[in-house]
């Protein structure tokens, strides 16, 4: 059974890739959020 992720407010609110994942039946509380690899700030100063 599928759950909505809860918020304070009453609204639910869902990424693009979670409504795909959760038309393709799969449920999102099993699904392992990862960290992404997101570059530093580069130095520009010269």
């Amino acid at each position: 059974m599928f759950r909505f992720p809860r918020r304070g407010d009453g609204r639910a609110e869902l990424t693009a890739a979670e409504l795909a994942m959760l038309l393709e039946g799969i449920e999102l509380r099993d699904v392992k959020r990862r960290k992404r690899y997101r570059r530093g700030a580069e130095n520009t100063a010269a």
